[in-house]
């Protein structure tokens, strides 16, 4: 049995926790007597982040390598 949480959009229910459930499974909701600010609750929030700052120079430097070429150069 797994628990994740989540809240009630006033349409769908949205996981905030990753979970792959499988078809016909059953499931319990619990309505709680706290609410969440859906506005500041975004489900992709867990892959956005800041880079720290020799990643974010790997990155630029990367970026820089892989710059386009012109034609004449080849």
């Amino acid at each position: 049995m797994q628990s994740i949480n989540g809240y009630y959009n006033g349409q769908e229910f949205v996981p905030l926790d990753n979970v792959i459930p499988k078809k016909n499974q059953r499931v319990i909701i619990t309505f709680l007597d706290d609410y969440v600010d859906s506005a500041k609750v975004k489900p992709f929030q867990k892959y956005v982040g800041k880079l720290d700052q020799q990643s974010y120079v790997e990155i630029t430097q990367a970026l820089a390598d892989c710059e386009k070429v012109d034609v004449d150069e080849w």
